[in-house]
């Protein structure tokens, strides 16, 4: 199970974050700091206040973040592109790897959270993705699409008295692609997605829930704090802080210090109570930190990684005020992943399917935060709205022995 854990977090940590890491040091340069430029009121001038001020400011403006109960996320950006290949344990030629790729010009988001921190009772959530039309192309589409399509992706998510509301249902080919790599992830080809629904979260998930609700809203970057890479600017009441890695070593110093952070996170907020998970939205116990290490170098080497790029702008007293990201991967090596991720034995097709990273990877996005209940109202649903969300969500899971199903609710 650790094993299978170790895979997915890889595929997802590195290949986001890796991705991240995978921008051509030009692109970088060019579509990061055009955004920088362009969502900050800051300048992009130098001055001699003492690196390690800017850290210490940069501490007090996430103490002040984690203080507050009402905080939201704006997030916008563009250009995005991602591309998996696989295969099906029950097609007619189980053998043959698919492959798939999603991308759009342009996408954004909204998460508004009121008050955290207060108990399940009155803590709420909502999370807004409007339509994003999102070009398809690949040949695990259904043979109706075509292999290049373009498709709407559109989500709305809302947690209120400790029960997850969520509705999938305007975008029903992501769906299918969703369901597709969830089944395949999970080696569970019998889940279905439920495309509109609810699901009440018990104490150990709403503590879970809890800890990533904390991590995102005031996550300590110290650890993963690389001078080298680091540079800084301020103008008026604003601080910047900008760390820039192209090249591996860096970025698995980068990688480490995120896992080892998440690892505390879970850790915190959710060891205490696996024993106690038995299906449902269960969580598998995570590699340690050498064992994802041992993974992460294997996994470098069938990366062409380009470049990463971070910057924060923040003010002491008054938090974070916006982020922006890029992230970037030129290709993938499908032999070396495989062996790295599956081993050198013989696959077996026919009793399992396969999910592997292909083409190009890129990521760029902006994030503007807003604290206080003046400014953060979470989105509800009205009574006669939730009669619509009725169906209860079942969840693909790793069980405890090792395995898998898809019959927890």
């Amino acid at each position: 199970m650790k094993d299978s854990l170790t895979k997915t977090l890889l595929l997802v940590a590195s290949a986001a974050l890796m991705a991240s890491c995978g921008v051509s040091r030009a692109d970088v340069s060019s579509s990061i700091d055009d955004q920088v430029t362009s969502s900050s009121s800051t300048t992009n001038v130098e001055d001699q206040q003492d690196p390690e001020d800017y850290l210490n400011n940069y501490l007090l403006a996430l103490r002040y973040a984690a203080y507050q109960q009402d905080f939201s996320f704006a997030l916008s950006g563009g250009p995005v592109a991602f591309g998996l290949e696989m295969t099906e344990m029950d097609s007619e030629t189980p053998s043959a790897w698919k492959d798939i790729s999603l991308s759009a010009e342009s996408f954004s988001g909204d998460v508004k959270i009121n008050a955290f921190g207060r108990g399940r009772e009155k803590m709420a959530a909502s999370l807004t993705i409007p339509q994003t039309n999102f070009k398809v192309a690949g040949a695990s589409l259904p043979s109706f699409v075509g292999n290049n399509a373009s498709i709407p992706f559109e989500a709305r998510a809302y947690l209120e008295n400790g029960t997850l509301y969520a509705d999938f249902s305007k975008q029903p080919l992501v769906n299918y692609i969703l369901q597709l790599g969830l089944r395949t992830l999970f080696d569970d080809p019998s889940w279905e997605l439920v495309d509109q629904g609810s699901h009440v979260l018990t104490d150990e998930q709403y503590n879970v829930v809890q800890g990533i609700c904390s991590y995102i809203s005031a996550s300590d970057p110290s650890d993963e704090v690389i001078p080298d890479c680091f540079s800084f600017a301020k103008s008026g009441d604003l601080e910047r802080i900008t760390v820039r890695i192209d090249d591996e070593t860096s970025l698995k110093s980068l990688l480490m210090a995120f896992y080892e952070d998440l690892h505390g996170v879970f850790d915190e907020y959710s060891s205490y109570s696996l024993s106690s998970y038995e299906g449902s939205f269960g969580l598998p116990e995570m590699p340690t930190v050498e064992e994802f290490e041992a993974k992460l170098d294997s996994i470098l080497t069938g990366i062409d990684f380009r470049g990463f790029l971070r910057s924060v702008e923040y003010s002491t007293n008054a938090g974070v005020v916006s982020e922006s990201f890029a992230v970037d991967i030129a290709s993938f090596d499908h032999d070396a992943l495989l062996e790295t991720l599956y081993g050198k034995e013989p696959l077996d097709y026919q009793n399992q399917s396969y999910i592997l990273p292909t083409g190009a990877w890129k990521l760029n996005f902006d994030i503007a935060r807003e604290y206080g209940s003046k400014k953060v109202k979470v989105d509800r649903l009205t009574e006669e709205e939730k009669t619509d969300f009725e169906t209860p969500f079942t969840f693909p899971t790793w069980n405890r022995d090792g395995s898998s199903s898809g019959e927890g609710n």
